[in-house]
């Protein structure tokens, strides 16, 4: 009896020691959790015995997955790679914002990452000054700054929300917003949401008083890792390329055929789906949204308003009573092409 209790012992003990993290694993677990946070870390960090324990017992895949619930994953690799994917330049040396935040959340929830293009949600960040103001994140998004400013940790100050929204009007201007009675903002559920692609940094960066090709090319590239001259197809028709494209480039139909017609083509099939999509940037920088009609009081208090009625009325309609009829009659009635 004495015996078998002895060889109960040592079978034990040697399961207990082949499954137990060996140097050579703690050394691996150190490289593991290094290459996937992009942080450099002591050998005696608590969360490298874990990971050490897992490779012990063959078992990468819960290794890894072990370090991506850590707040290193989130904070540095995440986050940098959410804002790589928020510029045109892809660099990290931009302030967090909305359309980083909707990334990083995706990852810390667990959700599938194509929501990222699709969802009717968005994350904020709470726990900062002034995070109640709308202002801080439809104006100028201070309340996204303290999360590299504070050093904040983003498993735990990223909050979800259920519905995008976009401003409808806005009152920017600091006259609206100390001697009038209304609202410095109104806000509504965006009525199209499209995840980071109706953001106020996509919209900033990608859809600011242009022809909206740029959100084609940023999404292709981005998302896609599709560059024009990759997506580019000189068999395409090219009935939806902007009259704004010249099809006599320097004089030669040829060029535009094989050259000009292949990138627009593709491009310009495409942008209307941003068609109704722009961003207005008055005084305050307002924010984004499809039928948009943030205008604020930058025209009446600099009376550019009254100036144009004035133009209105004192100069286009006397020229339009007169010069219409007179082009009518000397037509002869037929209408001018």
């Amino acid at each position: 009896m004495k015996g078998h209790y002895l060889l109960i012992a040592a079978v034990t003990a040697f399961s207990l020691n082949a499954f137990a993290a060996s140097d050579a694993d703690m050394r691996s677990a150190k490289k593991l959790y290094e290459r996937m946070t992009g942080v450099k870390v002591s050998s005696k960090r608590a969360e490298l015995k874990v990971v050490a324990e897992h490779i012990a017992n063959g078992d990468y895949k819960a290794a890894a997955r072990y370090i991506t619930t850590t707040p290193d994953f989130l904070n540095v690799q995440i986050k940098n790679l959410s804002l790589r994917l928020s510029n045109k330049d892809e660099s990290v040396k931009v302030g967090f914002n909305d359309f980083s935040a909707l990334i990083v959340g995706v990852v810390r929830d667990n959700r599938d990452f194509r929501e990222v293009l699709t969802s009717d949600y968005y994350y904020d960040v709470s726990g900062v000054a002034n995070d109640d103001d709308p202002r801080t994140r439809f104006y100028n998004q201070n309340n996204f700054t303290p999360v590299e400013t504070a050093f904040l940790d983003l498993t735990k100050v990223l909050t979800y929300k259920p519905r995008q929204q976009m401003v409808i009007t806005s009152n920017d201007t600091p006259y609206m917003q100390k001697e009038k009675s209304t609202p410095v903002l109104t806000a509504a559920n965006h009525p199209d949401p499209a995840g980071v692609l109706t953001t106020r940094t996509f919209a900033e960066r990608n859809l600011g008083g242009g022809s909206n090709r740029r959100a084609v090319e940023f999404t292709l590239k981005q998302f896609l890792c599709v560059s024009m001259a990759e997506a580019a197809d000189s068999s395409a028709s090219d009935q939806y390329v902007g009259k704004d494209v010249e099809r006599f480039p320097a004089g030669d139909y040829n060029k535009y055929l094989t050259s000009c017609k292949s990138c627009h083509s593709v491009m310009d099939g495409m942008r209307p789906a941003f068609a109704k999509m722009d961003y207005g940037n008055f005084t305050n920088s307002a924010a984004t949204g499809i039928y948009s009609t943030v205008h604020g009081d930058f025209f009446n208090s600099n009376k550019i308003a009254t100036k144009y009625s004035e133009y209105l009325t004192n100069v286009v309609n006397p020229s339009t009573t007169t010069v219409i009829p007179d082009l009518e009659k000397k037509s002869g009635g037929i209408g001018l092409l």
